[in-house]
């Protein structure tokens, strides 16, 4: 069973770990202390905007927190897409993963900006410490 997050409302994205994929780690730090959010299993993600400060709205992640199947979809093509391209897989791949986040194979985490990076990750598991 997933832990549930602690809201991250006000806390900034300052550091992000892609070294050792398939496990992502975000560095997320409010008023003294910083967390770590541990994406294991990632198969696609994507960071757009990463600036000076990086200021973080809300997370969302499912199961945990219900999205409508036309929301995760969108997700899935923005973190699939570059800024100045197409998409870059299939379209019937976008539906497996849409698939695979409803039978909860798969875990869609939006971390959505005051300011800053917006933040797309499917994966497998996800802890913070």
């Amino acid at each position: 069973m997933e832990q549930k997050l602690p809201s991250f409302h006000d806390y900034e994205l300052v550091g992000i770990d892609s070294s050792n994929l398939p496990v992502l780690i975000l560095a997320l730090q409010g008023i003294g202390r910083t967390k770590h959010l541990y994406c294991q299993g990632v198969e696609l993600f994507r960071v757009s905007d990463y600036i000076k400060q990086n200021v973080i709205s809300r997370v969302i992640v499912t199961p945990t927190d219900k999205l409508q199947s036309d929301d995760v979809k969108r997700a899935i093509i923005w973190g699939s897409s570059l800024s100045d391209t197409s998409l870059l897989i299939r379209d019937d791949a976008v539906e497996e993963y849409v698939a695979r986040i409803y039978r909860e194979e798969l875990h869609l985490v939006l971390l959505e900006p005051s300011w800053g990076a917006e933040v797309v990750i499917v994966c497998k598991t996800i802890q913070t410490r």
